[in-house]
């Protein structure tokens, strides 16, 4: 019986995503249809906004927002660490005198900064 409802919460959530991703690419169009309508945007322009608009609606997974999290948490410490600050700090935790990396990978294997920007490639 618990594997049942099991599966029925998560037809019952998926069926809700893919709602919810209808609206807003319904959202999205109407949008395009608005800014193509006033005349001060080109094809380009429009393309870019839309495009930033879903990568901001884009949900994250639980993996993304823990190794962006772990990423903050280590900027925190690097910045305790540049005031000279070593050992347990209050609001930070212990803070070892060795540098960290304030960039994670993504599940889609994209490098991020700790803000979630892509970071350049080398």
């Amino acid at each position: 019986m618990e594997k049942k409802v099991k599966s029925g919460i998560k037809g019952m959530i998926g069926r809700a995503a893919k709602k919810v991703a209808s609206k807003a690419a319904g959202v999205a169009k109407r949008m395009a249809e608005e800014l193509k309508s006033s005349g001060k945007f080109s094809e380009k322009e429009i393309a870019a906004i839309i495009e930033s608009e879903n990568q901001v609606d884009e949900a994250m997974s639980s993996y993304d927002r823990n190794r962006k999290r772990a990423a903050q948490r280590a900027a925190a410490r690097n910045a305790a660490r540049d005031s000279g600050k070593t050992g347990v700090v209050p609001g930070v935790g212990y803070v070892s005198p060795r540098r960290e990396r304030e960039t994670y990978v993504d599940s889609a294997g994209t490098t991020r900064h700790k803000s979630g920007a892509k970071m350049p490639k080398d």
